[in-house]
């Protein structure tokens, strides 16, 4: 009776597996190193590095003293942005622009408001000196507190829209008293027999000069005790179209709560850290 015959098939070593797969791995890598990365493809969907350099701004620094006043005054601030001719020039060569067509975008951003913003646009560049240069016109107050993010990038939608930045500050000087107005509160709050019950705690804020200047208003709770609830002050947000400059929180008790007697100091803090007087008030839990 034939018998049939097994073959062992060859297995390769796990040191030729590994040699196989690390040759691969190095014919890849020079394969991508060889390639020039500013080198757009054949459809230009490669995007290339930003030929801008830095962005330099003067002043950079602005401060007002008490002795000038409070008013509006108005800075030119002169910006230079550097590039990097050869890159800019190779650019434009591969996407068939003209040079001057080229133009340069500033954006100045609020470093605490980042919604709070402008640009503008400089076509001014000079290939000798590789630069853009521009001056902006700034409309400020003597008593600002401000920081600005300065963003320049390319406004050519050809080119990259990374950026380079630098940093503008403004210190003014205070100017005014901050206080508290008014407060608003309900004088008694009822425990409910169930769930919860919400009531609203707010307060109007001034300055005798600029109520912009007021960065924000806080309220601290006291029990009969003296212990303060919630451990630390109470934030209390912008509500102006319910009042002007009025600034309120919702607070809640519950079923569980005990009757109390509660004590509120309302303050205020400006934008130069200053501050106001606390008011108190009280009101009572039932």
């Amino acid at each position: 009776m034939p018998q049939a015959q097994l073959f062992k098939q060859p297995i390769a070593s796990p040191y030729l597996l590994r040699y196989l797969i690390i040759s691969v791995l190095l014919t890849l890598i020079l394969a991508l190193s060889s390639c020039d990365e500013k080198i757009i493809s054949d459809n230009d969907s490669v995007i290339v590095q930003t030929p801008l350099r830095e962005i330099i701004i003067d002043p950079s620094n602005i401060t007002f003293e008490p002795e000038m006043g409070i008013k509006d005054t108005i800075i030119p601030i002169n910006i230079q942005i550097s590039v990097n001719t050869d890159d800019l020039l190779d650019l434009i060569d591969r996407k068939g622009v003209s040079i001057d067509d080229v133009e340069a975008e500033v954006l100045f951003r609020r470093d605490k408001e980042p919604e709070s913003r402008f640009s503008v646009n400089l076509n001014n560049f000079s290939l000798d000196d590789q630069q853009f240069t521009g001056t902006y016109t700034l409309r400020i107050s003597t008593v600002s507190l401000t920081d600005y993010i300065l963003y320049a990038r390319l406004l050519n939608p050809e080119f990259s829209q990374q950026t380079v930045q630098t940093n503008l500050s403004i210190q003014g000087f205070p100017a005014g008293e901050t206080f508290i107005e008014s407060v608003q509160h309900p004088d008694t709050v009822f425990i409910p027999n169930q769930g919860n019950v919400s009531f609203t705690i707010g307060a109007v804020a001034k300055n005798t000069v600029d109520d912009s200047s007021i960065e924000s208003v806080f309220v601290e709770l006291y029990d009969r005790d003296g212990i303060q609830l919630g451990g630390e002050p109470f934030l209390l947000e912008p509500d102006f179209e319910t009042l002007d400059q009025f600034y309120s929180r919702t607070f809640q008790i519950g079923e569980n709560n005990q009757q109390d007697e509660i004590r509120l100091e309302f303050y205020a803090v400006d934008i130069f850290g200053t501050v106001s007087d606390i008011l108190i008030s009280n009101f009572v839990i039932r």
